[in-house]
């Protein structure tokens, strides 16, 4: 990456971290940010455009920088960036989509994102993501994603957590055959032993071993929901701790958006907003790793930060987007 470019994702990190408002690329431009070399609108456009084929790899490269990715719990989930204004198109391809929302209950447009957190005692930490564009389907966009976590990060022993959604066979046997642990949440239609879960465990509370397609499984019942792990010996009341800490996703998403900047991008073009997403998300660990350094909530670090909070970040930062 040359260094025009990484002077301008210098400038929007700072900007995500330190702008309260709606951030545009003429206010990152215009607001006087105390770095050595702050650059124009047409700069900031053209580097948010190109596109970089390295955005995980370079994140990758920033959180390892912060903490070792030792055990910890990768979870799986997806949420729409809302864009009520932008023009969507259900094609193949098309990055911007009519996409049903649950929180609203109908069709809104928007870009549907996919996400793989690391979640471990120093915080959250984004692993992965895609943006669903109906090429490739959900589960086989984070299959890609967790085998380039094992491959490239060379992350052996994690647990992986999912709802429903994603509680899919192929996903269950990759995640084994990686000598992982999954813990999901799946549907009352499915099948264990050839028997559906409701008559399998008749009572609203029970215990069972048995096949799930092509692997033996640990299935709990508690009330109307149904948790499966591969990890036979685990006891009920780990396997249900476990899965509740897939909450974490839901509450980074809110921080992303919130606190984050991550609905703001006004781009029509897909690289600049895979760019902005990866920005974001440098932001975000940055925000995560320091707010559980001081002991405070994110939101607590984000009120009260100042640029001097994160010129420590810059060194790294140049760093990290320099390896390429």
């Amino acid at each position: 990456m040359n260094q025009p470019r990484i002077r301008a994702f210098v400038q929007y990190i700072t900007a995500v971290l330190l702008l309260d408002s709606k951030i545009t690329l003429s206010r990152i431009s215009e607001s006087p940010l105390p770095l050595a070399e702050s650059l124009s609108h047409d700069q900031l456009t053209a580097a948010l455009a190109t596109e970089n084929s390295h955005q995980q790899t370079l994140l990758w490269s920033f959180v390892q920088a912060l903490i070792k990715l030792e055990q910890g719990f990768l979870v799986i989930d997806d949420t729409i960036i809302e864009k009520p204004h932008g023009v969507a198109k259900n094609k193949p391809d098309s990055f911007l989509r009519w996409v049903y929302s649950n929180k609203e209950s109908r069709a809104i447009k928007g870009i549907q994102w996919v996400m793989v957190l690391w979640v471990t005692e120093w915080g959250r930490f984004p692993l992965g993501w895609a943006i669903y564009d109906g090429q490739k389907s959900k589960i086989e966009l984070v299959m890609a994603i967790l085998s380039q976590i094992r491959n490239k990060v060379g992350l052996r022993k994690c647990h992986v957590l999912m709802d429903s959604w994603y509680a899919a066979n192929k996903l269950f046997k990759q995640i084994h055959a990686y000598g992982w642990t999954f813990v999901a949440r799946v549907k009352k239609n499915r099948l264990i032993n050839g028997i559906a879960l409701p008559q399998a465990i008749p009572r609203g509370y029970g215990q069972l071993i048995g096949r799930m397609g092509p692997l033996k499984i640990n299935l709990i019942r508690n009330g109307q929901h149904f948790l499966v792990t591969n990890r036979l010996t685990m006891s009920r009341k780990t396997l249900q701790n476990w899965y509740k800490k897939r909450w974490e996703i839901e509450e980074a998403f809110r921080v992303l958006k919130v606190v984050c900047h991550l609905k703001d991008c006004q781009c029509r073009v897909r690289a600049a907003w895979e760019n902005h997403i990866f920005l974001v998300c440098m932001a975000f660990s940055a925000l995560e790793f320091r707010s559980k350094q001081l002991g405070i909530t994110i939101y607590k670090l984000r009120s009260r930060a100042t640029f001097k909070d994160w010129k420590p970040f810059l060194t790294l930062w140049n760093s990290v987007l320099g390896g390429t």
